[in-house]
């Protein structure tokens, strides 16, 4: 473990213009597959978040043992750090991973707005005394034309405050306050349905305290 945030530390290299510390004390690990959990082209999803402050959040995205994508969600800042060059790929100990990135302003405000983005709708139910989510995504505000629907089983956890904003693909809906989720325990397991077909499956593999910070630096760039 302490090799793994050593090396964190080592990749996570800026600029020296703009300055700001984040402090993490949980992570969490998921396997994820496009078609099927027992696929060979898994990924690795890291999300380092902090339990009392959901306003940022550290996502890095493993293939093997590469490194494909980082970003730095900072909400409250209204900042985005984001890795571009995907065609070039790093190995962890790679100090060029985020030489290439770019910062640029990342707001909520567009998808606050009830005519823009989608709209929910979130049901809880228990299967086989598991506690399980609903999500069902729509078009329009009258709930008739669905996109997706998506489903999450939970576990209980000591370190489950804010995990939802943890798990990256409900960080942004929740950000845009397009609804709250009323389950605080940790997601162990999920996956889409469209068009009638399960897609997008991933298995927790690890929740675990840490107690890192990190000082980033980096030009302030705004993006074309």
């Amino acid at each position: 473990m302490k090799k793994h945030f050593a090396s964190l530390f080592f990749l996570i290299l800026f600029q020296n213009v703009f300055s700001q510390e984040y402090h993490f004390d949980y992570y969490t690990l998921y396997k994820f597959d496009k078609d099927s959990l027992t696929g060979n082209n898994s990924q690795f999803e890291y999300n380092y978040s902090n339990s009392k402050d959901s306003t940022y959040i550290l996502k890095i995205t493993k293939i093997k043992d590469t490194i494909s994508s980082a970003i730095l969600v900072d909400l409250a800042r209204g900042k985005n750090f984001i890795y571009k060059d995907e065609s070039h790929k790093n190995t962890v100990n790679d100090i060029s991973l985020l030489s290439s990135s770019i910062s640029f302003p990342y707001n909520t405000d567009y998808c606050k707005l009830q005519k823009n983005g989608y709209f929910y709708e979130v049901l809880y139910f228990l299967k086989d005394n598991v506690k399980n989510i609903n999500i069902k995504q729509f078009k329009n505000d009258r709930k008739r034309k669905l996109v997706n629907e998506s489903f999450y089983e939970t576990a209980s956890s000591e370190i489950s405050k804010n995990q939802h904003f943890n798990f990256r693909i409900l960080a942004s809906p929740l950000w845009c306050q397009k609804f709250r989720l009323k389950n605080n325990e940790v997601i162990t397991s999920s996956y889409f349905i469209e068009k009638g077909k399960k897609i997008y499956f991933r298995k927790l593999l690890k929740i675990e305290e840490i107690d890192f910070s990190l000082d980033i630096k980096n030009k302030n760039i705004t993006a074309n």
